[in-house]
């Protein structure tokens, strides 16, 4: 939580923010596709760094990537990424680039779309 809290508070987020984000008690207990999501606040927080270098913007990628290949694992959602949702939508004031955050709202958004549409097709279906 420390290095997570700070990154936080650099950022300039309010402390309810900083401490959603760096209470590993709650994330130790969510999962994704990998497994246990105590990385998942790191990514976020990757995502909304600076993006004016080469290197600044290629570390945002890789934050997004990560959190979209455990969180978002070939369109499936996981508990994490429901606990997610709402700090990626907090956060978004304090993103330097809002597109990788906007980015990840809308594949989650679609994902959950997608997963009751088939679950609706499959009760239609069903004998």
């Amino acid at each position: 939580g420390g290095v997570v809290w700070s990154l936080c508070e650099q950022m300039g987020m309010p402390s309810e923010l900083c401490r959603a984000f760096a209470d590993q008690e709650v994330w130790q207990s969510l999962s994704h596709a990998y497994g246990v999501a105590t990385h998942t606040p790191l990514e976020i927080i990757g995502m909304l760094g600076p993006t004016d270098t080469v290197t600044a913007k290629a570390q945002a990628q890789d934050a997004l990537q990560s959190f979209l290949a455990s969180s978002v694992h070939q369109g499936s959602l996981y508990p994490a990424t429901a606990h997610a949702v709402p700090l990626l939508v907090r956060a978004l004031p304090f993103a330097n680039d809002p597109v990788n955050i906007a980015m990840c709202l809308e594949l989650i958004a679609g994902s959950a779309f997608y997963e009751r549409a088939r679950f609706e097709w499959d009760e239609y279906l069903a004998p």
